[in-house]
């Protein structure tokens, strides 16, 4: 695993790659949250015309743990964005505006306030 270093996003220790992985596995939507679900499906269908409009397998864009992480959390600015597993800063600079923009429209949309993950309280506690 890579050593812990700090976040430029938050000025706390940022998870190693593994740590990363794992909690975001632990991410998932409840079935009974609509509100939820019907982001997850927009991000979906997000990263299935950016796969069209590069040729590739949708995976290749992101895979279904980074989907769910997007979804649970709701960054709002490309610093949260790069603080999800599977976002890196190729992903983040090539994807990062038409993921952030459906986050956006989405929070408008259903007039929700803020993140969902409190990335800075969120990885600081999986730290230890």
């Amino acid at each position: 695993a890579l050593p812990a270093k700090k976040s430029p996003a938050f000025g706390v220790a940022a998870l190693t790659v593994d740590k990363k992985k794992s909690e975001a596995k632990k991410l998932k939507l409840a079935e009974d949250d609509a509100v939820g679900q019907e982001l997850h499906q927009k991000l979906k269908d997000l990263r299935r015309r950016l796969a069209e409009d590069e040729d590739v397998p949708p995976y290749i864009i992101f895979g279904d743990v980074t989907l769910t992480a997007l979804a649970v959390c709701k960054p709002r600015s490309h610093q949260e964005l790069l603080e999800i597993y599977g976002i890196g800063t190729v992903k983040a600079e090539r994807f990062g505006p038409a993921i952030l923009r459906v986050i956006k429209e989405f929070r408008i949309g259903k007039r929700l306030d803020g993140s969902s993950c409190h990335f800075q309280l969120f990885f600081a506690a999986n730290m230890r």
